[in-house]
């Protein structure tokens, strides 16, 4: 702090102990901490000192003969400037009481004793800095009220020269400077005109372009501090020979919207220091200063658009009489209906808008419709708001409102502009409605997929036979491409003449459904499709609308089918040739045998039986055709393939020559099935024996 010479003031401390080597120490600590400490030794000599002085900062031991410590906090707070001392408690006790009755009386921090020095001069640093902020506030309090009468003046009806003259007064008694000047400024022009002075008006006009300090703080808008040889020159400008010499000159810009009206300028003693709360103070009343001089050039605009509203109020109140009706309608609508301007705040609200947005029983005043959107949905309230300056009002805008009792609702909104930046908006709750609908989206999506990706075919027609569904493998199957037919052919064209309408009749007849049945398709090549297909008709409300088919394609089928017809059959033919072969093989066996003594008899016979005698031919006979069996045995043991030949009538039997392993050329053109060979083979001729 300075004084008016510029000479620092150190701050008083006073100490109040009944112990004197504790006020020394305390005394050595402060002062050592740039305080001049005054040390007392009773209650009584610290009240005088205080009614001499107020100290900045007081120590004050709470057990001390009468009056004690808390008789003196208690005095203390009577006393508005009193009151205002930081005050440090020091005790020998730590009881909680004691600590808590001090804080009550009025003390500002506690101390236990003993005590180190560190702890003191942090306590004592703590509430100088309380002390300085007390005292800063007390100082801006003086402001306040100064600001505050200045305000009501400048707010009074007198005249623009006397609230001005009356500012620079004020303002000279309030920051203790030498002289206050206004001086006002024309944008565009090169002169000032001085309208008012703490003094006399010395001159009533300044050139600016003689004063470049001055104009160059009306250009930035920022304070300057003149010293020297720049303060004299705007003393000479305005003839203020009497402040020549060691002056010190504050040009506050007087700024109204940003713009400077003028100036008001401080002359003061080089020493004194004008900043803090001091320049606050100036520039404050500087800027209310413009602020009334720009109030009293538009006091007749003023005038006017008070003429105006007074004729528009009067215009509204007869549009509001003749809207009543509507009003009462709106009251009764089942829509949400609300009228608001286009920064969001609302003007009317019907009852169902506010229970919509869960606002019933509060004050249509008191709401804004910002509160209600979504920070998600901005970009459609940026969008809405583009179209609205644009004169486009949409309906039909799906919007989400978070309710005054926190859930999230869907409503679909219509705007309509009712003049004058007033929108008219009607909304209901759709939540319900677009969950059902994204519900079925998603149904939709899922069968959608399920019919493109089913293995059968699968068409949807109307009740016209014009085609409205045609899935993937339909398109595999016929080889037309669903942009070629849905919507452009007629399901009759997918069928050979006359099939479609056949099937449709037989679905009639079957009560609307007919599955499993074969047909044929007709593919974009030509190519006719064998297919097995079901097809049932589609109704709603007991009207058909149309019919749905789905089919299977049975080319592979029937292809599998006909292979494993072919293999069927040569399995028969192969369990017959190994019947077949089996039988031969143990016929040959079991006729082996005999034949052989038969044979072997017969050839002892011969033997034995004369040539000349009549048995003799016999027994060549038996001999020959038993060998004849013999040969016709071994060609049934090598039987390999089955072959027959024509019998008696249209009967057919094993062809012995053909189907033997001698027999081993085939006749072109006959098939031949070659059976493995039996295990037992007749001898060709039976051995002979004596």
């Amino acid at each position: 702090m300075l004084d008016s010479h510029g000479v620092a003031d150190l701050p008083t401390a006073l100490v109040v102990d009944d112990e004197p080597p504790l006020r020394l120490l305390i005394e050595s600590i402060l002062s050592q901490e740039g305080f001049l400490v005054e040390a007392v030794g009773s209650g009584q000599e610290a009240l005088e000192r205080i009614e001499k002085q107020i100290p900045a900062l007081m120590l004050l031991d709470l057990q001390m003969p009468e009056p004690d410590g808390f008789e003196i906090l208690r005095r203390l707070q009577v006393r508005a400037d009193w009151a205002r001392i930081p005050v440090l408690v020091m005790s020998g006790r730590t009881a909680r009481e004691e600590l808590e009755g001090a804080l009550e009386a009025g003390a500002d921090d506690f101390l236990c004793k003993p005590f180190h020095a560190a702890e003191l001069v942090a306590r004592v640093r703590a509430l100088r800095k309380l002390g300085q902020s007390l005292e800063d506030l007390a100082q801006r309090e003086r402001h306040l009220a100064v600001v505050l009468e200045l305000t009501q003046a400048l707010a009074s009806g007198l005249e623009s020269h006397q609230i001005l003259k009356q500012v620079a007064v004020r303002v000279v008694e309030a920051t203790q400077v030498r002289r206050a000047m206004i001086v006002l400024v024309s944008e565009g022009e090169l002169e000032g005109r001085v309208v008012a002075s703490s003094r006399e008006l010395p001159r009533s006009w300044i050139t600016l372009g003689a004063c470049p300090d001055l104009l160059a703080a009306l250009q930035s808008r920022e304070p300057r501090l003149l010293r020297g040889a720049a303060a004299v020159t705007i003393s000479a400008q305005l003839g203020c020979r009497e402040e020549d010499g060691e002056i010190a000159l504050a040009v506050l810009p007087m700024l109204a919207e940003c713009r400077p009206l003028g100036a008001l300028l401080l002359w003061a003693h080089q020493g004194f220091l004008l900043q803090g709360h001091l320049l606050s103070l100036a520039q404050t009343i500087a800027n209310a200063s413009a602020l009334a001089l720009q109030k009293a050039r538009m006091i007749e605009g003023l005038k006017v658009q008070r003429d105006q509203v007074s004729r528009a109020h009067q215009e509204a109140e007869s549009r509001l009489r003749k809207a009543e009706p509507y009003a009462r309608l709106f009251e009764s609508a089942a829509d949400g209906i609300v009228v608001f301007e286009e920064n969001g705040k609302l003007l009317f609200a019907n009852p169902k808008a506010l229970s919509l947005c869960g606002a019933t029983g509060r004050q249509v005043s008191e709401l804004n419709l910002n509160d209600f959107l979504l920070q998600e949905d901005q970009p459609i309230v940026a969008r809405l708001r583009e179209g609205f300056h644009c004169g486009m009002y949409p309906h039909g805008v799906d919007m989400r409102l978070r309710r005054l009792d926190g859930p999230v609702i869907t409503v679909s909104a219509g705007f309509s502009m009712l003049g004058d930046g007033v929108i008219l908006a009607t909304f209901r709750d759709v939540t319900i409605e677009r969950a059902i609908e994204e519900e079925l989206r998603k149904t939709k999506s899922f069968l959608e997929s399920v019919i493109e990706s089913s293995v059968d075919g699968i068409i949807s027609a109307d009740r016209r036979g014009n085609i409205l569904l045609f899935n993937r493998a339909a398109e595999r199957c016929t080889g037309y491409m669903a942009a070629e037919v849905v919507g452009q052919l007629n399901v009759e064209m997918l069928y050979p003449p006359g099939l479609a309408r056949k099937i449709m009749r037989l679905v009639r007849e079957k009560g609307g459904r007919l599955e499993g049945y074969r047909a044929e398709l007709c593919s974009r090549d030509g190519e006719v499709i064998p297919v097995q297909v079901s097809v049932s008709l589609l109704q709603e409300e007991g009207r058909i609308i149309g019919s749905v088919g789905i089919f299977s394609d049975l080319r592979e089928r029937l292809r599998i089918e006909s292979r494993l017809s072919t293999i069927q059959e040569e399995l028969k033919i192969r369990e017959k040739q190994s019947i077949v072969a089996e039988l031969a093989g143990t016929a040959a066996h079991e006729l082996n045998q005999p034949l052989t003594s038969v044979m072997a008899y017969a050839e002892l016979l011969k033997r034995k039986v004369p040539r000349e005698s009549p048995a003799y031919g016999t027994v060549e006979v038996i001999l020959s055709e038993a060998t004849r069996m013999a040969e016709i045995i071994r060609k049934i043991g090598t039987i390999t393939r089955y072959e027959t030949k024509s019998y008696v009538g249209q009967a057919r039997i094993l062809d012995l020559e053909r189907s033997s392993r001698e027999g081993d050329s085939t006749p072109p053109g006959e098939a031949t099935t070659t059976i493995p060979p039996s295990s037992t083979v007749p001898p060709s001729s039976p051995r002979s024996t004596s």
